[in-house]
């Protein structure tokens, strides 16, 4: 017999997508306490999201982490051990902490968090991103993040009102976003 479906409800927010907003909205987000993504689409951004998340003390030093694919592989796999270790299904996770991320934790990571920050992606994608979240079962997550909550970054805008998806337009067709 068919196991019966789970239903599950994320909400979605839309923010500005300043490294400035994001912090902002992590510092409001995690006031008591959770594990949160930043999915950038590129090394670039994920780099300044994550000096200027870095800066804000938002979490202690050491649960601040950034992941992205172009680290040297022994870098890359010491860093994916270690959010593994923090957030896999029963990992050791911390009261509060952000992984900064490229796609590298879209796909084939079991990681659980409570809050996701994404850049814009096409829709299939954002899906799979969405599915990092709640994604285990937990005695407890903080109050304000018992639903999911997938915030979701906007395309600047160009002088004719039309989308301007700046790099992420490199990374994935404007078509599709």
């Amino acid at each position: 017999p068919k196991p019966p479906e789970i239903s599950r409800t994320i909400a979605i927010d839309w923010l500005e997508r300043t490294p400035e907003v994001i912090v902002q909205y992590l510092q409001q987000r995690l006031k008591d306490g959770g594990c949160a993504a930043v999915i950038c689409n590129t090394v670039a951004r994920s780099q300044q999201i994550y000096q200027t998340v870095k800066e804000a003390a938002i979490v202690p030093s050491e649960d601040c982490i950034l992941f992205h694919a172009r680290f040297p592989f022994a870098w890359r796999k010491e860093i994916e051990d270690r959010v593994l270790a923090r957030l896999k299904r029963d990992g050791n996770r911390p009261e509060k902490a952000i992984v900064i991320a490229t796609q590298v934790i879209e796909q084939s990571l079991d990681l659980d968090f409570d809050l996701m920050i994404s850049d814009l992606a096409p829709v299939d994608l954002l899906i799979q991103r969405a599915g990092r979240m709640h994604r285990h079962t937990r005695p407890s997550r903080p109050s304000r993040l018992s639903t999911p909550v997938l915030a979701i970054c906007c395309p600047e805008q160009s002088a004719d009102c039309s989308p301007d998806f700046g790099p992420d337009g490199f990374v994935y067709s404007p078509y599709y976003l």
